[in-house]
């Protein structure tokens, strides 16, 4: 669970995150990116590492692409843990609408925000979901719905020299329209269509704007 300490009048907001790993990487060549390794590590197990470590109430990792190569290149441990679920998205070839509309409808009905993750960024800082999560609940004491009402910003994004990147972070008011997403439309037709709920934070490392999409970008690590 979260550290924030609970009062009568304040309900502890519930986090979850979608962790996208079905993509097809038609970009790097014949292989998986995320089964490709960085220092001894695949690539999808580092970038998963800082959200094992988070303190997050639930983690959902969608696959598709070579599912059953994806799942045996996790960390056996996590298999055990009790608030993760892997979820496969049978139509990943449709794109990644699909993968997050299959992540949304698998988190628990008590989730009050969402952090929206890619499989390929293997350096995202952990302290980046923190300033996120801060960012959405700073100026209300109430739980995300509620906040909702009030006019207080849904959508967190984090920015680097103005330039924005990943995660992103939704309020649970936005999950119906990311449930809704087919094809390859993405959430950012989501931050498009609700602009004035966007709050912009801005980070000092550039791992949040760099994903692996090709061989080159391996090497560079």
């Amino acid at each position: 669970m979260l550290e924030e300490s609970a009062t009568p009048q304040q309900s502890i907001p519930t986090i979850a995150a979608i962790f996208l790993a079905a993509g097809q990487s038609r970009r790097f060549g014949k292989a998986n990116k995320l089964l490709s390794k960085i220092e001894g590590r695949p690539l999808i197990e580092r970038s998963l590492t800082p959200l094992l470590n988070g303190g997050l109430d639930e983690i959902i990792i969608v696959t598709g692409h070579e599912s059953q190569a994806i799942k045996a290149a996790l960390p056996p441990h996590i298999h055990e843990l009790p608030n993760l679920k892997i979820v496969e998205n049978k139509a990943y070839s449709q794109g990644m609408g699909s993968s997050l509309a299959a992540g949304i409808s698998a988190l628990s009905n008590t989730i009050d925000a969402c952090y929206i993750c890619l499989a390929d960024m293997p350096d995202i800082p952990p302290g980046s979901f923190k300033h996120l999560r801060e960012a959405l609940y700073s100026t209300s004491s109430t739980r995300t719905g509620e906040a909702a009402r009030e006019n207080q910003p849904t959508i967190i994004a984090p920015t680097h020299k103005g330039q924005r990147g990943h995660p992103v972070l939704f309020a649970s008011c936005h999950f119906p329209a990311l449930k809704a997403l087919s094809g390859d439309r993405g959430a950012k037709e989501i931050i498009e269509q609700n602009n004035s709920a966007l709050k912009l934070v801005e980070l000092s490392s550039i791992s949040i704007l760099r994903d692996i999409d090709t061989i080159g970008d391996l090497e560079d690590h």
